[in-house]
């Protein structure tokens, strides 16, 4: 398909049930339950990382562009997702805390007037700048009760309940950018979590990753990077979005990805 800037081939058009999966080993060593393990962004030690693209919507259908599941049936625990009315994004935990109550509605969206329009190109990015948390000596959150004591666990038995809270020294923030030629649409949320999924083995890892999960879109370009805000995507590059700060970016081996290190494209 022709991509969003105008050359030939560049672009891969998905009806929604196609998709691109690539597996992602069980890893860094020492990972597991309340530590980065699989995936890509998911395994990013500092919580620090940005994914973009570009896209064409051919349908109303949620299209979940970029997607970081867990195992078996298991659903997605990063989302970067858009469909006729906005796009948004979607980091465990989607509200930015553990409570006992999800409010999923603070994922940040972006939402332009009059919704997305379909076989326009748009550019979307997805960022997460992480919070400041106090760790123990194992890389697991501090978790204090209501008496300020420390706490082996945050949540009870059955994980449902939030039994404290994390020692946070400076919020983070998710974003979600959409631009469509003219315009940047953007959301955010402040968080006080990084990603972080408690499930117990095997749902402690991230085994795949997948470019869309039911849409009917074209995607172009799609990159992942290792820190917010990198100062070679197009995000800061041309929209002007800060923070630029040096990086060398994470790639997924597959279909549409962009594997590079500044920027150098593997051919």
């Amino acid at each position: 398909m022709t991509g969003h800037t105008g050359d030939a081939n560049t672009a891969v058009k998905f009806t929604s049930d196609q998709t691109v999966e690539t597996a992602t080993p069980r890893e860094p060593a020492g990972c597991g339950r309340f530590q980065p393990c699989g995936g890509i962004v998911g395994k990013d030690q500092d919580g620090s990382w940005m994914v973009d693209g570009w896209f064409q919507l051919h349908s109303g259908d949620d299209a979940a562009m970029y997607v970081e599941r867990l195992p078996g049936t298991a659903g997605g625990v990063i989302i970067l997702r858009d469909n006729a009315v906005r796009a948004e994004l979607l980091v465990e935990p989607f509200d930015g805390e553990y409570a006992d109550i999800l409010d999923i509605s603070q994922v940040p969206k972006a939402l332009p007037p009059g919704g997305l329009e379909y076989g326009h190109w748009y550019y979307i990015a997805g960022v997460l700048e992480p919070s400041d948390i106090l760790l123990d000596a194992n890389g697991i959150p501090v978790i204090l009760d209501a008496n300020g004591d420390p706490l082996d666990d945050f949540l009870d038995e059955d994980h449902r309940s939030i039994l404290g809270d994390p020692v946070v020294t400076k919020k983070g923030h998710d974003y979600v950018y959409l631009y469509d030629g003219t315009t940047v649409f953007s959301g955010s949320h402040e968080r006080s979590f990084n990603f972080l999924q408690p499930f117990a083995p095997p749902s402690d890892t991230i085994d795949r990753v997948n470019l869309n999960l039911g849409g009917d879109v074209t995607l172009d370009n799609m990159r992942v990077y290792d820190q917010a805000f990198d100062p070679e995507s197009f995000l800061v590059q041309v929209l002007g979005i800060p923070e630029p700060t040096p990086l060398a970016m994470l790639g997924l081996g597959g279909l549409l990805l962009v594997r590079c290190r500044r920027c150098s494209r593997v051919e």
